[in-house]
């Protein structure tokens, strides 16, 4: 599994948002982080199992509601490189606030490079708002999580 580090210090977490850039960050309705590695299973000549694990197959899904500059700096994540056809890799970072604490020592942050290779923009009905579904897959086998 990838090293999730502290993971459990966002499960009482009411504030999860989204850093898009400096000090740019989105309000995420809903995250799911897939922790996942692909497995295979051999049959040895004595009867047993063995079992073999593959490299971190790791992701994120994620919900925000989002308003145009928003949606622009995700469209600019989910494009390809012209020449190669490679998604834009980009750091992201999942930041959290303990629904207990106000100060900055309350805050965890999760970190991982990643693409973006599914969007999903879906419009409001009735009250204007766009809703963006997004998946990032998590390059490498770790997500690094902080806590300040």
């Amino acid at each position: 599994m990838g090293n999730i580090g502290e993971i459990d210090e966002i499960i009482n977490n009411e504030k999860i948002t989204l850093q898009v850039g400096d000090d740019t960050y989105i309000l995420l309705q809903d995250i799911t982080l897939n922790i996942d590695r692909p497995i295979r299973r051999e049959t040895t000549s004595g009867g047993g199992v063995v079992y073999f694990y593959g490299a971190g197959n790791n992701s994120f899904n994620f919900t925000l509601l989002a308003s145009t500059p928003e949606i622009d700096s995700l469209n600019t994540l989910s494009k390809r490189h012209a020449t190669t056809g490679a998604l834009t890799s980009t750091a992201w970072k999942i930041v959290s606030q303990d629904v207990s604490g106000t100060g900055a020592d309350d805050v965890a942050t999760i970190e991982c490079d990643g693409t973006l290779p599914h969007m999903e923009v879906v419009r409001l009905a009735g009250v204007g708002g766009v809703l963006i579904r997004g998946r990032v897959v998590v390059e490498g086998d770790s997500l690094t999580v902080t806590l300040s």
